[in-house]
């Protein structure tokens, strides 16, 4: 199983570490370690730019999901119905 990492030295908080591991524990391999690559990168940004702010981990429509208190939430998410690809979703 995997553990999805606290995110505190990131500048981010996560609602339910528990649920979110068990969202990604879900996916198969090949579309968990891209989607793990892409939650980096969103962590890893949020970090090196101060003006983000402070950025919760949570599950919005049961996809992993990075919000603040302005601006527009991120998803990333796998569906089963379209099983070669993965999509992160925003609105600006």
């Amino acid at each position: 199983m995997l553990g999805v990492e606290p995110v505190e030295k990131t500048g981010m908080m996560n609602q339910d570490n528990s649920e979110i591991a068990k969202k990604f524990n879900s996916y198969p391999d090949h579309i968990r370690n891209r989607l793990l690559f892409l939650r980096q990168l969103i962590l890893e940004t949020a970090s090196e730019n101060s003006s983000v702010g402070e950025v919760t981990e949570t599950l919005k429509w049961g996809e992993p999901s990075y919000v603040k208190k302005t601006g527009s939430t991120v998803r990333i998410d796998w569906k089963e119905s379209t099983p070669k690809q993965y999509a992160i979703y925003f609105h600006c």
